[in-house]
């Protein structure tokens, strides 16, 4: 409340009437510490009140409205976010919003083939499943970028060997298919069969701008020579030999979802 020493006022000419002095206008209670004006306007000169004068705390649930601003130290936000958003800067950068956290990894998906397999002939072939193309991830957004890894163990016959896998990956159900990254290997065992040569390859789609599914397929073309013939897949060590029991578990295909709201890939050449 304010006091008799802390407000200095100028008394207007007509603003003090005879009634004003009536007899009991002016009680004792009414000259205290305190003045009563209620139920009257007071206005203050612009350098009256001091910082000094506002000593003490100020109950902001009642004595501010309004929303405040961030250049007063406030947010400038009306309403609470929903669960899980947080307080961050929009697109514009001019304001706060309550939003989600952009970035990081969205999801991972892997296929791994629990059989071996045996392949032959010299034509270029596709993987069977779940390598052949009818696997994949979905973007849960557009800018979303996707990571493909894949791995596996192959046998060799005897002499040389060499092959080329290619990653290809299908926005379109599989209507046609684009080259992404490619592994090559070729081995040497003079007249003896060998195992354990291991592929892996990783790589980023570029950005397709879709949520359509991603379905991934992986092409093997071997050299018509020497090429690899059997046992993708972990193979038995207790037979060296090319031809030994091919068991499984050696072939894995792993899918990732990355925002694009912290990366970007670009292709160049």
């Amino acid at each position: 409340m304010a006091t008799y020493e802390s407000i200095k006022y100028e008394i207007e000419e007509g603003s003090i009437v005879a009634a004003d002095f009536a007899d009991g206008a002016i009680s004792a209670d009414k000259l205290n510490s305190t003045l009563d004006i209620s139920g009257k306007t007071i206005t203050l000169p612009n350098t009256s009140v001091t910082n000094a004068m506002l000593a003490g705390s100020i109950d902001l649930t009642s004595k501010v409205t309004g929303t405040l601003p961030i250049g007063s130290g406030g947010t400038g936000v009306t309403s609470l976010g929903t669960a899980g958003q947080v307080l961050k800067v929009n697109s514009g950068a001019t304001a706060l919003e309550f939003g989600t956290v952009g970035g990081g990894l969205l999801q991972v998906k892997t296929f791994r083939k629990t059989a071996g397999w045996s392949q032959s002939g010299t034509a270029e072939f596709t993987f069977p499943s779940p390598f052949d193309g009818n696997d994949g991830i979905t973007p849960s957004s557009t800018n979303s970028i996707i990571g493909v890894k894949f791995w596996c163990n192959i046998n060799h016959g005897t002499t040389w060997r060499s092959h080329q896998m290619i990653i290809q990956y299908s926005t379109n159900g599989g209507s046609s298919w684009t080259d992404l990254v490619e592994s090559t290997c070729s081995n040497w065992n003079n007249g003896t069969p060998m195992q354990g040569d291991m592929t892996k390859m990783f790589g980023l789609i570029p950005n397709q701008s879709t949520t359509n599914q991603h379905l991934i397929r992986i092409r093997n073309d071997g050299h018509d020579s020497g090429r690899t013939t059997n046992g993708f897949g972990r193979s038995s060590e207790g037979e060296d030999t090319g031809s030994g029991a091919v068991n499984g578990s050696g072939a894995s295909l792993t899918l990732y979802e990355f925002s694009g709201n912290i990366a970007t890939v670009s292709s160049v050449g």
